[in-house]
């Protein structure tokens, strides 16, 4: 695997072809935490192959061996998990365990997940391998990014405070919650990788995105909440990257595009607005989607005319660019 090793060569096909979904019933089980276990060293090896740039065996074991549908299943399982069970052992009054460490195991093993995901699903490969996983990977993305967009319209994800008085349940729960945001930032990174490779995949896969979930509008939505956004100690703290280029040019068969463009056209002004919180090194690919949309609005228009940048010009949110004075 290189010179950046956690596994010993032959480990990680061992680890790779014992994974397996395990029933509702049998989470937090010997077996369920074993590979917890397991996946938490795949994970942090794909994260060192990825780092060093070196070759990415993990990614190549999982298509090999046909285990992304099967990390998928583990997914949303946990995921039921987490909303039908967990809810009510924090509700128990006579539950109090000592040791809340083994349910913190089965609510981070959600984000170890979707953190494997987000890392091998940088390949086109590991995409096509999913199958028809891929469809219920895109319901999952939709679910957590609209929880980021409801919860942003609260005012943000709940601020780290401590209270001598909180139960453990109580700190696990306050953790979970916390922890509910980052997973939304990895599925929105899963879900940009998918539309990387949209064109390889099924119709259903983009009938899924656009005519189901509508998720331009819902990206829309994000952008306009800014929900990655977030002040500590007074100061903005960037937590997450927005979404670039996110839908193909043309949608074969998709009868919204009117309706998509006027939901573009909202992105018009946050590309002409100076973030000066945001890093330099953010883009906007405004050329491959909202631009197209806000310059085909502009015929009516000519404020917007002139603020709308050429198609195929990248803005940077970073700074404030030049034909933005206007």
């Amino acid at each position: 695997m290189g010179d950046l090793e956690l596994l010993l060569p032959g480990e990680a096909a061992v680890l790779v072809r014992g994974l397996r979904s395990f029933p509702l019933r049998e989470i937090g089980s010997g077996g369920w935490n074993q590979q917890h276990e397991n996946l938490e060293k795949l994970n942090m090896q794909a994260i060192l192959d990825a780092t060093a740039s070196q070759g990415e065996p993990i990614q190549e074991l999982l298509v090999t061996h046909g285990k992304i549908p099967t990390l998928v299943e583990e997914l949303i399982a946990v995921e039921m998990w987490k909303q039908k069970v967990f809810p009510v052992l924090c509700r128990l009054e006579d539950f109090k365990p000592q040791n809340t460490f083994p349910i913190y195991m089965v609510v981070h093993h959600e984000a170890s997940i979707i953190n494997l995901l987000e890392t091998v699903f940088f390949h086109k490969e590991v995409c096509e391998s999913a199958e028809d996983a891929v469809l219920d990977l895109i319901d999952y993305c939709h679910r957590k990014l609209t929880l980021l967009v409801a919860q942003s319209s609260r005012g943000g994800p709940p601020e780290e405070e401590e209270c001598q008085s909180s139960t453990p349940m109580q700190e696990l729960q306050k953790q979970a919650e916390l922890m509910e945001f980052e997973i939304a930032s990895k599925a929105l990174s899963v879900l940009r990788y998918i539309t990387d490779c949209v064109d390889s995949l099924s119709l259903s896969t983009l009938n899924r995105m656009l005519s189901t979930h509508d998720l331009p509008c819902l990206l829309v939505e994000l952008l306009e909440h800014n929900p990655w956004s977030r002040r500590e100690g007074g100061k903005p703290s960037l937590n997450c990257l927005s979404p670039s280029s996110l839908l193909p040019e043309h949608p074969p068969g998709f009868m919204g595009m009117g309706r998509l463009h006027t939901q573009a056209d909202k992105l018009c002004p946050l590309a002409h607005r100076g973030y000066q919180d945001a890093s330099p090194k953010m883009g906007f690919d405004l050329g491959s989607t909202a631009g197209k949309a806000c310059v085909s609005t502009t015929k009516d228009s000519p404020a917007l005319e002139q603020a709308a940048p050429p198609p195929g010009q990248v803005v940077h949110l970073g700074s404030t660019p030049a034909h933005a004075a206007v």
